[in-house]
């Protein structure tokens, strides 16, 4: 079975994350490539500066410093997602501007992936991308569906006093984290961080994929509905949703 991943240049977790995906992919699936997007935190429309005030506006100067501070370690001595692709020898292109151009579609479908699989990718799925590969499009989605659709799932799941976070992986379709469920996997939210939660959350959804995928191979795989009544749609937090955060002694790192 050939596989396809779109991600992102994401310099904290992503890159640890997808050397442990590639290096426990199961026999019989085949990684043929991979599009690496521009990273785009903080919204990808912003300029630098607008991503930098908003940060701090948001989640304070002490939070801005911390990952600031990660962020340019990573990009002078960190492994970048790329150079994870090449280790493996994953076909890697990088600067795609859109997933749904003619030009990107027709170097997938020379691929002629099975699954195409979105990895925190930045960019929307239109109708003929997800209409390509034979077996679907799979999204990993760090938070518990069907409760927690949106962005920063894991926010708002330490910040509604959760006791435990999910890890979910489903077949996308034309909505937001709406598509059927392949696999789910509950994990003790503790006293971790939202940080340590991030790192060992991808793991965990990597090894979730890797099973989705065989699944998928196999023909054993079960769908589990993704109930629009049991739904809500969390947002990106305002700077009073994370005094709330603080205040009630969850921690960012």
């Amino acid at each position: 079975m050939k596989v396809f991943i779109v991600t992102q240049d994401e310099p904290f977790f992503l890159a640890e994350a997808i050397d442990y995906l590639l290096r426990t992919t199961p026999d019989g699936i085949a990684v043929v490539g991979a599009y690496v997007l521009e990273a785009s935190p903080f919204g990808g429309k912003k300029s630098f500066a607008r991503k930098v005030l908003d940060t701090i506006r948001i989640f304070g100067f002490r939070f801005f410093l911390f990952y600031a501070w990660r962020f340019a370690w990573n990009r002078l001595f960190g492994v970048k997602v790329a150079d994870v692709f090449a280790k493996y020898g994953v076909a890697t292109k990088t600067r795609i501007t859109d997933i749904n151009a003619a030009q990107s579609l027709e170097y997938l479908r020379s691929l002629a992936p099975d699954v195409i699989v979105s990895l925190a990718s930045n960019q929307i799925f239109r109708d003929e991308l997800l209409a390509l590969p034979s077996c679907g499009c799979l999204n990993l989605h760090t938070g518990k569906l069907p409760k927690y659709r949106g962005l920063m799932p894991l926010f708002w799941a330490m910040c509604n006093g959760e006791s435990e976070v999910g890890v979910t992986v489903f077949l996308m379709d034309k909505g937001i984290d709406t598509g059927p469920i392949l696999r789910q996997e509950t994990f003790p939210l503790a006293d971790f961080s939202m940080h340590e939660l991030i790192r060992i959350t991808k793991i965990i959804g990597m090894r979730l994929v890797n099973l989705s995928l065989a699944d998928l191979r196999d023909g054993t795989h079960t769908l589990m509905p993704n109930d629009n009544a049991q739904a809500t749609v969390v947002r990106f937090p305002t700077r009073a949703d994370t005094r709330r955060f603080s205040s009630i002694g969850k921690r960012f790192f």
